[in-house]
């Protein structure tokens, strides 16, 4: 295995309909900068296109210019909080 993406489909009143969340991409070290990495979010889009999702969201900033090549845009920061803390 060179690199995997997990991502989830959740369904929302607020969005009119299912947002797929890109949570996970990684490539093995050695191998990024090939374009491995952005054919995982290529196949991403593609199934959100394909299921008629209304979004794909992509909760972390880390990566942020990783994700603004293929059209991503930044919208809003994420609240967290650790259960029991």
């Amino acid at each position: 295995m060179v690199g995997y993406v997990y991502a989830v489909r959740v369904p929302t009143l607020f969005a009119g309909g299912t947002l797929l969340e890109l949570l996970e991409l990684t490539v093995q070290g050695e191998l990024r900068g090939r374009g491995l990495g952005s054919r995982l979010v290529r196949a991403v889009l593609e199934a959100a296109g394909r299921a008629a999702d209304v979004a794909v969201c992509v909760p972390t900033r880390r990566a942020a210019d990783f994700y603004r090549r293929p059209g991503f845009a930044e919208t809003a920061t994420y609240l967290k909080r650790t259960p029991g803390g």
